[in-house]
């Protein structure tokens, strides 16, 4: 089974045209890294992306070689 991963960009994208179930529909498997659900909560907290119910993605977590780059 494949798994497609989104980030934060795509999210938005979609909560910003109000349709997140387009995304969920258009990917069967569709996931997102914890740290990236943490980004999006945090902009509709802000009120800088509108509030969706995302609860048809999965969360999954990354392995450290996945994971974002440690700044130097």
């Amino acid at each position: 089974m494949t798994v497609m991963l989104v980030d934060t960009t795509v999210l938005s994208n979609f909560a910003h045209l109000k349709q997140p179930t387009l995304l969920m529909v258009a990917f069967e498997n569709l996931s997102a890294p914890h740290s990236v659900m943490e980004e999006l909560a945090e902009g509709e907290r802000s009120g800088r992306v509108p509030q969706c119910d995302w609860s048809g993605i999965g969360i999954v977590d990354l392995s450290p070689e996945e994971g974002p780059t440690p700044p130097r």
